[in-house]
């Protein structure tokens, strides 16, 4: 259901992927007392809750987890998680913390850092470089979720985050850099990102993305070539006809997303 996707997106992704990786450098024994706290009682809050929204669905793992948790005052004092009352977001101790306008400019900071990150791991996932080496990324702002020069301040302030999580040896930050040479290039959220290819083998490389270019776009024709027949139109399942338009989409999204990373290796 839409519930249970939308509970496994937000568990899985934002909070486990983003959250948890995010503030890892706050549990270390060398952060400030009161700001390792302050992030460990926020992710048991929001462990705890979290649970209780996914018991219906997955009762017994959620039980488990819910009883090893560290008993606190802000959790509910029963004895099982069935027990417990329905989350109310309204009575959640940030509800009142904060107005929309402030929610919305932590939105925007925070989408803007994750697609800064995501474009980088993909550079690395996409020329096959293994996590444990470092890379140099340069960061050039230019006209996206914010002037250039407060997007660098923005990714400045944020620049431990985007070292730890993308894995970065150096990190420039400023709208006035130019493309350094021996690096590719490709844009996230209105910012150019310039990653060094030292130790790649462009050559090797572009003939290994050409060959899976060509591969996704065959797969993408026989696809085409199933929807355009009214044979198949009229005798498939209208979920299996929907499925291959969806397949269409996924394929032609890869393939123009692979064709501008292509380019940037030029």
């Amino acid at each position: 259901s839409a519930l249970a996707l939308g509970l496994y997106s937000f568990f899985w992704h934002e909070f486990c992927d983003w959250y948890l990786e995010l503030v890892k450098r706050r549990f270390t024994l060398g952060t400030d007392p009161k700001q390792r706290l302050t992030a460990q009682n926020i992710a048991v809050l929001v462990l705890e809750t979290s649970l209780r929204l996914l018991h219906p669905i997955v009762p017994f793992i959620t039980e488990e987890m819910w009883q090893r948790l560290p008993r606190q005052s802000e959790l509910p004092a029963k004895e099982s998680i069935m027990q417990t009352p329905w989350p109310d977001a309204a009575l959640l101790p940030w509800a009142a913390s904060r107005d929309e306008l402030a929610k919305d400019a932590v939105k925007r900071e925070m989408s803007l850092l994750q697609e800064i990150i995501s474009q980088i791991r993909t550079v690395r996932a996409e020329l096959q470089i293994p996590p444990s080496k470092k890379l140099a990324v340069w960061l050039k702002p230019d006209h996206g979720y914010y002037p250039p020069h407060e997007a660098a301040s923005i990714l400045q302030y944020h620049a431990p985050y985007i070292e730890i999580l993308a894995g970065t040896s150096e990190l420039v930050i400023s709208p006035d850099i130019a493309r350094p040479t021996g690096s590719a290039a490709v844009v996230a959220a209105g910012v150019e990102l310039y990653v060094a290819l030292e130790g790649v083998d462009v050559v090797a490389e572009k003939t290994r993305l050409e060959q899976k270019l060509s591969k996704l776009f065959k797969e993408r024709q026989r696809v085409a070539d199933k929807l355009s027949s009214e044979n198949f139109l009229t005798k498939a399942p209208a979920e299996v006809v929907e499925e291959h338009k969806t397949r269409q989409e996924g394929l032609s999204r890869q393939l123009d997303k692979l064709s501008g990373f292509l380019q940037s290796l030029e």
